[in-house]
């Protein structure tokens, strides 16, 4: 298994040696076991169990496990006391640290974590990024990408209660700062040619302000215009998307509106 970290994302990278060090401070010895899984391992795990007679050990082939894009890895405990005892909810209280750190984690898949905010599956981040080669080969080499997960968080920070309440009210949805997924459900699409002057073009460049896209001394048009749909690519460079989705549509629940939404960040 590898256990190089230098071999998973460099958000990872910058994650994990945290994550590690508050366990320690808290009293938790954890050992990374597993980290990126290439092909051949992938294929290797996957074929146990179902071409020879002993158990199936892994449910999916490449390249449908999050291990194949740098994006998991497991822990066990190395403190003497059994690698996956979870006696005192041992496991939950390192998971719930990894959480505190932007790591997804589950009680089912205790020793398990993995970073989630370029999509959360495998199936999403085939549709985004075509295949892990592809995926990984772009790490780093996009200036503008912030690799440094703080920087990340910090630039698709959350917006005001005041910013989405207004956008409920433009939506006709019930008005709750706490309901951005109800405004993510009934997100439209937004490009020059459909809706490119709905009202909810405004509220588009106001957060654009806010996140650093927009030029704050320049005027606000309402209307989705050249220079609006230049900030909207430069936040999908942000989140890594295939060059050829880079194309200034804001679509129905996609990931810009998630990002304008604050659902992608820390």
């Amino acid at each position: 298994m590898d256990n190089n970290l230098k071999h998973l994302h460099p958000v990872l990278q910058d994650i994990i040696p945290l994550f590690l060090t508050e366990c320690h401070n808290e009293g938790f010895v954890v050992k990374i076991v597993e980290g990126y899984r290439n092909k051949d391992l992938q294929q290797l795990l996957y074929s146990q169990g179902r071409i020879n007679d002993c158990n199936i050990i892994e449910s999916h082939h490449y390249p449908y496990s999050m291990h194949n894009w740098g994006l998991a890895f497991k822990i066990c405990r190395n403190d003497g006391k059994g690698l996956y005892n979870n006696h005192g909810l041992w496991f939950n209280q390192v998971g719930k640290i990894g959480t505190e750190h932007g790591l997804t984690w589950s009680e089912n898949k205790k020793e398990y974590f993995q970073l989630s905010i370029y999509g959360d599956t495998p199936n999403k981040l085939i549709r985004k990024y075509g295949s892990p080669e592809h995926f990984i080969s772009s790490w780093g080499k996009n200036p503008s990408c912030p690799h440094n997960y703080y920087a990340l968080s910090l630039k698709f920070k959350k917006p005001t209660s005041t910013w989405i309440c207004s956008v409920q009210r433009i939506l006709g949805i019930k008005r709750d700062k706490n309901d951005v997924n109800g405004i993510l459900k009934k997100s439209i699409e937004i490009n020059k040619c459909k809706n490119y002057n709905h009202p909810l073009v405004d509220r588009v460049q106001r957060r654009l302000i806010e996140l650093e896209y927009y030029d704050k001394t320049r005027e606000l048009t309402g209307i989705y215009d050249d220079y609006t749909k230049n900030c909207i690519i430069a936040v999908q460079k942000d989140i890594g998307l295939l060059e050829c989705k880079c194309d200034g549509i804001i679509r129905k629940k996609d990931d810009v509106w998630k990002v304008l939404l604050g659902i992608i960040q820390k």
